[in-house]
C-alpha cells in the first residue's frame, strides 16, 4: 500500500510544478476579445465567399483570412435559422398589431 501511495504522489507532484507555454499568457479580456475577432474574421470570409450579404461587417474586421469551408456553412446556417426566426416572429407582431387595431377601431 505505502508503495502505490508514493507512486502517486510522485505523479501528481510533477503535475503541480510550473511548465514554460510556448504562447504568452492572456488575460480573460484578451482571450474574449481573440476569441471575437476571430468569429467576425470567419464571418467575413464567408460574406465574401457569397454566403450571405452583409454591408457592415467590414466595418468591424480588418481582415479575413482563408476558413475551411465548414465553419462557413455554419455561419450560414445560424444567419439563415436566425432570418427564419424573425420574420415569423414579425409576422406574429404585425399580426398581432392589426388584430388591436382593428379592435380599437370598432
Amino acid at each position: 500500500m505505502r508503495l502505490k501511495f508514493s507512486f502517486f504522489r510522485l505523479i501528481l507532484s510533477d503535475f503541480s510544478q510550473e511548465t514554460t507555454c510556448a504562447f504568452p499568457k492572456m488575460s480573460e479580456d484578451d482571450a474574449v476579445r481573440a476569441t471575437n475577432d476571430d468569429a467576425a474574421s470567419c464571418k467575413l470570409f464567408a460574406v465574401k465567399q457569397g454566403y450571405w450579404k452583409d454591408d457592415y461587417i467590414q466595418c468591424f474586421v480588418r481582415g479575413a483570412e482563408r476558413k475551411a469551408p465548414e465553419i462557413s456553412r455554419g455561419y450560414f446556417a445560424r444567419v439563415a435559422g436566425i432570418k427564419v426566426l424573425l420574420k415569423q416572429f414579425l409576422e406574429v407582431c404585425i399580426g398581432f398589431i392589426s388584430l388591436n387595431s382593428r379592435n380599437r377601431n370598432t
